[in-house]
């Protein structure tokens, strides 16, 4: 279920989920890896630690500072909350599908290469 959530949040801001690895600051990678970690955290029964160790590999209060960082931005950016919107509706329709526990691990030169060609599309 983690891997569908980053899937279909990353896929929503036209994105490589590869991205959810990468360790840059960009706002639409961090806040698109920050909503996996809410829904993730609201439609599975992880923990905060297993939760992080799926998405980027972060520890268990990355995540609950994530958690923490939608809810705020749900309750004060009409923007995110229409997102969060969108996003239920479009996750609704896997809650019913299996919970996989495999870890997303990607190689460094994938993350790159990902990341360059967001960064390059993001351009032009």
């Amino acid at each position: 279920m983690i891997q569908i959530i980053i899937k279909i949040v990353f896929d929503y801001f036209h994105m490589n989920p590869i991205l959810v690895n990468s360790t840059t600051r960009k706002r639409e990678i961090v806040q698109s890896r920050q909503i996996s970690m809410y829904f993730a955290k609201k439609l599975t029964k992880y923990s905060l630690a297993e939760i992080g160790y799926n998405i980027g590999g972060k520890d268990h209060a990355t995540v609950l500072h994530a958690i923490k960082t939608v809810n705020n931005l749900i309750d004060t950016d009409k923007k995110i909350a229409n997102y969060i919107a969108d996003l239920e509706m479009l996750l609704d329709q896997y809650k019913e599908k299996v919970t996989i526990y495999e870890p997303i691990i990607f190689t460094e030169i994938e993350i790159e290469k990902a990341f360059n060609t967001w960064v390059t599309e993001s351009i032009y």
